[in-house]
């Protein structure tokens, strides 16, 4: 069969936790590179793993960057860290493993990384318009290329996502570019308070149909001021976030 879109797919291939590798894995890279794909591999760390405790995790995700390129050839990584108390990455914790994970491998080598923010707060909700601006802040300035996003309601239930969250996510990915470190710290000690009280018990928020209009593409009234009034606050704080609607 002919390369799809000579070379332009990806082919991914996903590794257990931690530092492992299985011949399923190898099989579909050697599948990836018969199609001229690009590759992007992974293995994941997770905060309360196998690797222990933050710090374990931070040098396992180190390693699974420099290791993946060598032994499966991948053209970028995805490893990510999260934490296993609330299956999510955007606690204190989990917010300074990846970010400290990510500037170790972009200071000291031209690998290219593509992070995951995974909020566990749904749609409609505050908390995960603030977890994605947080998260996402922090990959940008740390030094992360690439992102996939989002993750509403940690993909527990069905039809829990909506064109708003990706609109959102991409915003401020972009919009941080540039962003020193010190200045994203600052705006992350505000934000974190207003959700990290119910990592633990996030607000599921509504499935797509409830809160999105799929005749007009437009979210309801009820999400548009729910979006514009934190995007005002990130702007106040200083992301600089264009202050038009993104519909």
């Amino acid at each position: 069969l002919p390369a799809l879109s000579e070379g332009n797919n990806i082919a991914i291939s996903l590794n257990p936790p931690e530092l492992k590798t299985t011949y399923g894995n190898i099989h579909r890279v050697v599948q990836g590179i018969n199609y001229g794909l690009y590759l992007r591999v992974a293995c994941s760390s997770f905060i309360g793993g196998y690797a222990g405790p933050t710090e374990g995790a931070v040098l396992t995700n180190i390693a699974s960057d420099l290791l993946i390129p060598a032994v499966l050839g991948a053209h970028y990584t995805g490893s990510y860290i999260y934490d296993t108390r609330y299956f999510g990455n955007i606690g204190r914790n989990a917010l300074w493993a990846n970010s400290v994970s990510i500037q170790a491998v972009s200071r000291n080598t031209n690998l290219m990384r593509s992070k995951i923010v995974n909020e566990n707060a749904g749609p409609c909700t505050e908390e995960f318009l603030y977890q994605a601006a947080v998260g996402l802040m922090n990959h940008c300035v740390s030094g992360a290329e690439s992102s996939i996003q989002p993750r509403s309601a940690a993909g527990k239930y069905p039809n829990h996502i909506t064109p708003v969250e990706c609109w959102w996510c991409g915003e401020v990915f972009k919009a941080c570019a540039g962003m020193t470190r010190k200045k994203a710290n600052e705006i992350a000690n505000v934000l974190i308070p207003k959700y990290e009280d119910r990592l633990y018990d996030p607000p599921k928020g509504k499935s797509n149909r409830e809160c999105f209009d799929f005749s007009t593409f437009t979210p309801t009234k009820e999400y548009q001021d729910i979006y514009n009034k934190v995007k005002q606050e990130c702007i106040d704080l200083g992301i600089p976030l264009n202050p038009a609607s993104s519909w």
